[in-house]
Formats: structure tokens, C-alpha cells, sequence
């Protein structure tokens, strides 16, 4: 699965720089060790592509950015 998001600041800029951080039904999406997967904003995007260990029907989907668009 692809989870894609677009960031933009309060002018309606892309931002460049910083992290998202998917979740999935409130769990953040985590890596195989357990590890928290910060992916990296450019040019407006985040995307990432995971596989999913179960199937999810009407998942929600939230993002959290962490960076500056400064």
C-alpha cells in the first residue's frame, strides 16, 4: 500500500523539509524493529509505500508533520 500526502504552508506553498509521520486506525506506522518511519518532505510530498501484514477496511488515515517551512 501507498500512503501519499500533500504538505503545504499557510500561504499554500509547498513545503520542502521536515517529517511526516503516517497513522493507521491512530497507530503510527512503525518499521519491522518497532521503529517509528519519518518520511521526508520535498517538494510538497510524503509517500510512503508499506506492506501491510493484515488487510484494513475503512482505515483512518491521519499524518503529522514535524519540521519547518521556513
Amino acid at each position: 500500500m501507498t500512503f501519499t500526502a500533500t504538505v503545504k504552508d499557510v500561504t499554500g506553498k509547498n513545503v520542502n523539509g521536515g517529517n511526516l509521520v503516517f497513522k493507521l486506525n491512530k497507530n503510527t506506522i512503525k518499521n519491522s524493529a518497532g521503529e517509528v518511519i519519518k518520511v521526508q518532505v520535498k517538494n510538497g510530498v510524503a509517500k510512503l509505500t508499506a506492506t501491510a501484514i493484515k488487510s484494513f477496511n475503512n482505515a483512518n488515515i491521519t499524518a503529522s508533520y514535524s519540521g519547518s517551512s521556513a
